[in-house]
């Protein structure tokens, strides 16, 4: 280790060739994590493409893969907590209920009920649900109309975007 002085203080550092020999192993390792990083990502996409694989889910899911048990732990605890007193959980139960009445709707439409729908509010949000409730917006009964009109109901879990 060589010493480099700087004014009346001298402080340790690699020497050249020291130096020069990290550099090249960065160098060649970069390279080899540019291919690998190239392979991850085409992986990642066959899987989007072919396996409907989410995206966002896998990067949190890696992230959280490469926790120690311990701090694995804690983090999902507190992900768990935040995702109920931020409302995320209620809000997936509500989407959740909205899908399974449009299954609901599609089935209803398949055997030849006249589905009611649930009101809306202008900005597409769903409003309380109020059970037998005509339709609100003139933008609702055109859906409705548009939906009975198509003839064939894919189920949801078919649907790829």
């Amino acid at each position: 280790m060589a010493k480099q002085e700087q004014g009346e203080q001298a402080f340790p550092v690699p020497s050249e060739e020291q130096f020069k020999k990290l550099v090249r192993s960065v160098k060649s390792n970069e390279s080899d994590k540019n291919e690998a990083a190239g392979a991850i990502g085409q992986a990642v996409n066959k899987a989007i493409e072919k396996n409907h694989l989410d995206k966002k889910a896998f990067a949190i899911f890696r992230q959280l893969d490469r926790l120690s048990d311990m701090k694995l732990s804690t983090t999902l605890s507190h992900l768990e907590h935040y995702c109920e007193i931020g409302g995320l959980n209620a809000w997936c139960e509500q989407q959740g209920e909205l899908i399974d009445r449009e299954a609901e709707l599609a089935a209803a439409s398949v055997e030849g009920v006249k589905p009611r729908r649930a009101g809306r509010k202008p900005n597409g949000k769903a409003s309380q649900k109020v059970e037998g409730a005509p339709f609100d917006h003139q933008q609702d009964r055109e859906a409705a109309a548009e939906f009975e009109s198509i003839g064939e109901v894919v189920p949801i879990h078919e649907v790829t975007h």
